[in-house]
C-alpha cells in the first residue's frame, strides 16, 4: 500500500515537469469601431475611419497580450494622439466588473479635431505596470458639401430632387459622415433664408426632396444651402429659377394691403386682410388683381379678363372688364354708399373669384346746421334743446361724425359769462352724424339777441336768434364782504367771489337782495325778512338772533357780529313770500388769547404713571385760539416744593423741556393746542391742580399772565418699592428723584437720636394704606460698637 502511494506521487511529478504553460504580460488593448474584440482571441477588423469633429466611442482594455483573456485591473489609461484630439473620460480609469460580468474596460468618446485630416495614432503609455498600446484611426475631414446640379426652373409646390455629397478636404467623399445637415433655401433681393428641411447623410451622401411655395420674379433666383453643425460644414446649390404653377384663383389686392405670395395657407394678404383701408364715398381709389396658382404667387402667362362687380348700388369702376397683363388687372374703383362694401373680381375662365371688403364713409365734414329752430322767446332757466346735423360740402349727413363739440352761447355775437348758462351734457357728442335733442342749454341771465354756437375745430354753425327773458321771485341772495352780487350766475349762487374771514367780536355789514332763482334782482319786493345763524350767541344790530328787517325794492342791509368760532352761517329767510332763504358761510376767527385749558386728566391717578393731557389757549368767548403759537409754562402748586423750588410732575412730548421747576412748552401755530404726556409723582391725601401760564414768572396767586387750571385731581402712592430713613438734619421730599432735602447732623457717640424710617412707592411717597403700610423693619448700622 505504501507502495502504491509513492508511484501515484512520482507520476504527478512527471505530468507537471512535462506540461509547458505559457502566461503573458498585461497590456491595454483600444477596440475602435469596425474591430472586434472577443476576450480569449486577439481583435479583429479595421478601424473605420471617422469625420473630423463628430465624435465616438473607442473602449480601453486590461488583457493578457498572449492568451487575450481580460485581467482584472483598475488601472489608469492616460490616452493621447499625434494630431489634435479630443477624449473623455482622460484619464479613463478601467472597472474591474459591470454587475456580475468582469470587464476590465472603459468607454471613451473620442473627437477629432475639425481640422485633422488624415491618420491619427492614438497612444496610451506604460501605467501601473500595464504595458502600453496604440492604434491608428483615420479622420475624415468635411471641406464642404456639394449639391448635384438642380435644373432650372423648377416648379412651385412641385418635388425639387437633390443630391448632396459631403467632400474631404483633398478630395474624395466622407465616406464616414452619417449625421443630419439642415437645408435653406434663399432668394437673391431677399434678407431672410427659408427652413425646406433635413437632409440626412449616408455614408456621406444625402439625396431627397424639398417644395418651394414661393416663385421668383424676373431674374430672381434661389440657392439651396445645406449646412451642419457637428461638425461645422456648408454648402450651396446651383442657382436656380422657380416658375408659378398653373392659374388658379383671382387676388383683390386694395388700398391699405399688399400681397404675401408663396404660401400654401392664407388668403394671400399679409396679416390674412380682409378689408382695405377705409374710403371716402365719390373718391376714387385703385384696386390690382392678379392672376395666382395655388400659392398666391403671379402667373404672369395668365390669359383671359377679368371683371369687377360690387354690392355698392353707387359703384363705378374704370374699366369694369379688362384683360392681365403679366398676370395682373389694374382698376379706378368709385364708391358711392356709407357702409362696408364688396368687390369681387371674376375670371370668364376657370379661376376662383375673389372678394374683399372696403369701409366706405361719408365725405369731409363741412358745416353744421339745426335743422330745428329755437323759440324767439325764452324764459331764463327752461331748457333749450338742440337738434343739429353735420353736413359735407354738399349737405349730405355726414353718419360717420361721432365726435365731441364745442357749444357757446352769444349775446350780439359775443359769448355770454361761462357760469350764467350750462350745458348738459358738457361736451355733446354727435351720434351718426346728429344730435338729436340729446342736448340742451339752460341760459340763466336776461339777454336780447341770443345765437347757440356748434364747433369742431375750425368748422362751425349758428342757430337762429332769440331772447331770454326773466324768471319769477324764487330766492334770496346774501352778499358779504369779499363777495361781489352777480345776477344769473348760478354755479356760484348769483355771486363770486368768497366771503372774507371775520373775527369774534368785530362788527361787519351783509347785504340782501330778493331775486329770482337765477340771482336776477326783483325790485318789487318789500318782504319781511327774518335773519338767525349757526352762532347761537351772535348779533344782528346789536340784537340777539333771530331778527327781523324790511326790504326796500328787492334788497335790504344789517350789521352782524359773530361770538363762535369757526365755520358760522348767517340765513335770511322771506316770511312774507316762501322762497329759497339766503344764506352765507364764513370762516370766523377766535380773538387772542385770553386764557388757557388744561383737559383730559382723569382723577384718581397713580403716582408715576403717564397719562396725556391737552392745553388749549382760548379766547374770552371760550373759542380754541387756533394761530396761537407762543409758550406757557406748567407747574404743579399744590405738590411742588419751594426753597429750594423742586418739580413733583414730569412732562414729555415735543417742544416740552423742563426750565427750573416749571415745565416749558411751545405751541404749534394751526391747532391752537398742545397735547403733552404728564407723570404725577407726589402722591397727596387731597386734589390738586395744574397751572398754566404764558408768563414764566406767573402763580396762582400773581396772574400776571393768561393763565388757567386743569380739573382737580387725586395722586394716589403706588406700590411699595423701596425704604427710607430721615436722620436729623434732614427732611422727606416726596415725588422727587431722591424723595430727601438737607443734610444729616453731626450726632455725639453714645446720645440717643432719632430717625424716621418710611416705606416708600417709587418716587418716595410714603406706604399709608395697604401692603407694606403695617410690616416690621429691620434697621442695621455699619457702626460696629452700636447698641
Amino acid at each position: 500500500m505504501k507502495f502504491k502511494i509513492k508511484m501515484m506521487f512520482f507520476v504527478i511529478l512527471i505530468i507537471l515537469s512535462s506540461v509547458s504553460v505559457a502566461f503573458g504580460a498585461t497590456r491595454f488593448l483600444i477596440q475602435a469601431p469596425g474591430e472586434t474584440y472577443n476576450p480569449g482571441s486577439q481583435k479583429s477588423g479595421t478601424p473605420n475611419p471617422q469625420t473630423a469633429g463628430v465624435p465616438f466611442y473607442v473602449t480601453v482594455y486590461s488583457a493578457d497580450d498572449i492568451t487575450w483573456q481580460l485581467v482584472s485591473t483598475n488601472g489608469t489609461a492616460n490616452l493621447s494622439a499625434t494630431q489634435s484630439t479630443t477624449f473623455s473620460p482622460n484619464p479613463a480609469t478601467l472597472s474591474l466588473t459591470h454587475g456580475s460580468v468582469t470587464t476590465c474596460k472603459q468607454y471613451v468618446q473620442v473627437t477629432f479635431a475639425q481640422s485633422v485630416n488624415g491618420d491619427v495614432r492614438i497612444d496610451i503609455p506604460t501605467s501601473g505596470g500595464i504595458l502600453p498600446t496604440s492604434i491608428t484611426i483615420t479622420s475624415q475631414q468635411i471641406q464642404s458639401f456639394s449639391f448635384a446640379t438642380i435644373s432650372s426652373p423648377q416648379t412651385a409646390g412641385n418635388n425639387i430632387s437633390y443630391t448632396i455629397t459631403a467632400l474631404r478636404t483633398g478630395g474624395g467623399v466622407v465616406t464616414s459622415f452619417n449625421g443630419t445637415a439642415a437645408i435653406t433655401a434663399s432668394y437673391t433681393g431677399l434678407t431672410y433664408t427659408v427652413a425646406v428641411g433635413t437632409a440626412q447623410f449616408v455614408n456621406g451622401v444625402a439625396t431627397g426632396n424639398v417644395v418651394l411655395y414661393d416663385a421668383t420674379e424676373g431674374s430672381q433666383v434661389v440657392t439651396l444651402t445645406c449646412t451642419s453643425t457637428t461638425p461645422s460644414a456648408t454648402g450651396s446649390s446651383n442657382t436656380f429659377a422657380v416658375n408659378a404653377n398653373t392659374l388658379d384663383r383671382l387676388l383683390i389686392i386694395g388700398p391699405g394691403q399688399q400681397i404675401d405670395p408663396g404660401k400654401n395657407s392664407g388668403n394671400g394678404r399679409i396679416n390674412s386682410s380682409t378689408t382695405t383701408s377705409q374710403q371716402t364715398a365719390g373718391t376714387y381709389f385703385y384696386v390690382t388683381v392678379y392672376a395666382c396658382d395655388a400659392y398666391w404667387n403671379t402667373v404672369t402667362s395668365a390669359s383671359g379678363t377679368v371683371t369687377l362687380s360690387s354690392s355698392d348700388p353707387n359703384f363705378s369702376a374704370t374699366p369694369v372688364t379688362t384683360a392681365f397683363s403679366s398676370g395682373k388687372a389694374y382698376i379706378r374703383v368709385t364708391l358711392g354708399t356709407v357702409g362696408t362694401q364688396t368687390l369681387t373680381a371674376t375670371h370668364n375662365g376657370t379661376a376662383t373669384s375673389n372678394t374683399d371688403n372696403v369701409p366706405v364713409v361719408a365725405g369731409a365734414l363741412h358745416h353744421f346746421s339745426f335743422y330745428q329752430n329755437i323759440a324767439a322767446n325764452v324764459t331764463a332757466g327752461s331748457n333749450v334743446y338742440l337738434y343739429i346735423v353735420a353736413q359735407d360740402a354738399y349737405n349730405n349727413t355726414v353718419t360717420s361724425f361721432n365726435s365731441a363739440v364745442t357749444i357757446q352761447v352769444l349775446a350780439g355775437g359775443s359769448p355770454i359769462d361761462a357760469n350764467n348758462w350750462s350745458l348738459t351734457p358738457t361736451s355733446p357728442t354727435f351720434s351718426s352724424g346728429l344730435i338729436a335733442g340729446t342736448a340742451r342749454v339752460r341760459i340763466f341771465q336776461r339777454l336780447v339777441n341770443v345765437t347757440v354756437r356748434v364747433t369742431y375745430s375750425s368748422i362751425t354753425g349758428e342757430s337762429n336768434i332769440f331772447n331770454v327773458n326773466p324768471a319769477a321771485f324764487n330766492k334770496i341772495i346774501l352778499i358779504a364782504p369779499g363777495e361781489t352780487y352777480d345776477p344769473g350766475d348760478t354755479t356760484n349762487g348769483g355771486k363770486f367771489g368768497t366771503p372774507s374771514n371775520q373775527t369774534v367780536g368785530n362788527p361787519f355789514s351783509i347785504v340782501v337782495y330778493a331775486t329770482d332763482q337765477y340771482g336776477n334782482q326783483i325790485t318789487t319786493i318789500n318782504d319781511t325778512v327774518r335773519i338767525e345763524s349757526t352762532d347761537a350767541n351772535a348779533l344782528a344790530n346789536g340784537v340777539t338772533l333771530p331778527v327781523r328787517i324790511n326790504l326796500s325794492g328787492g334788497t335790504g342791509t344789517f350789521n352782524f357780529i359773530f361770538q363762535t368760532s369757526g365755520v358760522q352761517s348767517i340765513t335770511v329767510t322771506d316770511e312774507t313770500t316762501a322762497v329759497t332763504p339766503g344764506t352765507v358761510n364764513i370762516q370766523v376767527s377766535a380773538a387772542t388769547v385770553h386764557h388757557f385749558e388744561i383737559a383730559g386728566i382723569s382723577s384718581p391717578q397713580t403716582a408715576g404713571n403717564t397719562t396725556t393731557m391737552v392745553i388749549r389757549a382760548l379766547d374770552a368767548y371760550n373759542n380754541l385760539v387756533t394761530n396761537y403759537n407762543g409758550n406757557v409754562w406748567v407747574t404743579s402748586p399744590d405738590t411742588d416744593w419751594s426753597l429750594p423750588y423742586e418739580t413733583t410732575i414730569g412732562l414729555s412730548g415735543t417742544n416740552v423741556e423742563l426750565v427750573g421747576h416749571r415745565w416749558h412748552v411751545t405751541f404749534t401755530a394751526g391747532t391752537g393746542q398742545k397735547s403733552v404726556n404728564i407723570s404725577f409723582y407726589r402722591s397727596m391725601t387731597y386734589t390738586v391742580k395744574l397751572f398754566v401760564s404764558d408768563n414764566e414768572l406767573d402763580t396762582p396767586q400773581s396772574n400776571i399772565g393768561h393763565i388757567g387750571y386743569s380739573d382737580p385731581v387725586l395722586i394716589n402712592h403706588g406700590s411699595i418699592t423701596k425704604m427710607q430713613v430721615i436722620v436729623p438734619g434732614m427732611t422727606a421730599r416726596p415725588g422727587t428723584l431722591d424723595g430727601e432735602d438737607g443734610t444729616p447732623m453731626g450726632q455725639i457717640v453714645g446720645q440717643p437720636f432719632y430717625v424716621t424710617v418710611n416705606a416708600c412707592d417709587a418716587w418716595w411717597n410714603i406706604i399709608r394704606s395697604g401692603t407694606g403700610s403695617t410690616d416690621t423693619i429691620q434697621l442695621t448700622t455699619n457702626d460696629n460698637t452700636n447698641a
